[in-house]
């Protein structure tokens, strides 16, 4: 069982870096990160962000389960997780309060680096 993980594991690990490295993914793209997002499993979650987080574009049907990546117990994930939404663009002007109040509340100083660059680079996004 513990290799049929570990290969599990590999497999979605190759896939979603390999959704992170195209230009324009297409909807199915988008629906496999979000389902992979909402894992149960927090490996599978930080290897989504991660994915998310290698794409120079975070489509805007992503940004809420980002939000709830970014208050997961896991500080690691919460860091990845900030760091994506700093891709999102104005996309992500509208979440500004509530990326405010999660920045407030975050203890972890890494953490809250990343949530003050990424609440930083939406205020002042052109596009």
């Amino acid at each position: 069982m513990q290799r049929l993980l570990v290969g599990s594991i590999s497999l979605l690990a190759a896939a979603i870096l390999y959704l992170s490295q195209v230009a324009s993914p297409p909807q199915h793209s988008l629906d496999l990160l979000l389902q992979q997002l909402q894992s149960p499993d927090r490996a599978t979650r930080c290897l989504a962000v991660r994915g998310i987080r290698q794409h120079q574009y975070v489509a805007p049907e992503l940004i809420p389960p980002l939000l709830d990546a970014v208050q997961d117990t896991d500080p690691n994930l919460r860091e990845a997780a900030a760091e994506a939404l700093a891709e999102v663009g104005r996309a992500g002007q509208v979440h500004l309060p509530k990326l405010t109040e999660i920045y407030a509340a975050e203890k972890n100083p890494r953490v809250q680096t990343s949530l003050r660059h990424t609440i930083e680079r939406i205020s002042n996004a052109q596009h």
